[in-house]
Formats: C-alpha cells, sequence, structure tokens
C-alpha cells in the first residue's frame, strides 16, 4: 500500500488506517525468537516490503506491528511484508510519534 517513487516513499490512497497489526506467519514468529530484544518483548526493525521499498524504524511488540516513527498509522499489510531487519534504531516511542 505504498510507493518508491524516485527513491521517495508515498503512500497510496487505499492505505488503511489501522494502528496495530498482529503478525500471523509463523516464518516471522520463529525469525523474531531467533533474534535480541531492542528491549523487553519488542525489537525496532526495518520492513523490507515485496515491492523493494522499505519502512524504517517499525516497532513490532509482542507480536504485533504497534508503531512506526513519524507515522500514524501503518501503511501496508502482513502480505506485503518480504522480511525484517532489526536495527535495534530507538527512540523513545511510546511519547513520540
Amino acid at each position: 500500500m505504498i510507493s518508491s517513487e524516485d527513491g521517495v516513499t508515498v503512500m497510496r490512497e487505499e492505505a488503511t488506517s489501522k494502528v496495530g497489526s498482529r503478525l500471523r506467519s509463523k516464518a516471522f514468529a520463529e525469525f523474531f525468537r531467533g533474534q535480541p530484544e531492542t528491549g523487553m518483548g519488542y525489537w525496532v526493525t526495518d520492513v523490507v516490503l515485496k515491492d523493494g521499498s522499505r519502512v524504517s524504524q517499525v516497532v513490532v511488540d509482542s507480536g504485533y506491528i504497534t508503531k512506526i516513527k513519524s507515522m500514524l498509522f501503518i501503511p501496508f499489510d502482513e502480505d506485503d511484508i518480504d522480511h525484517f531487519v532489526v536495527t535495534h534504531e530507538k527512540w523513545n516511542w511510546r511519547t513520540e510519534s
């Protein structure tokens, strides 16, 4: 639901206003089980989408995509995700966007 034009990521209008998205994929669950946590029960990641675009500073908390820095909603579905890259790029995601 997002696209990259000339290296700039833009959201398409059909993006839904999801606030949290549960990860159902067993492959993703296994991936996170093998990764060191950024904090207790959460990881800060980049999400690489199947179209090749990348969304940075995505918080995965207890099996849910809960927040993306500087975004009010999650502009993609789990089916759009190719893979995650754990970056541990912290920010105070409980009080900041």
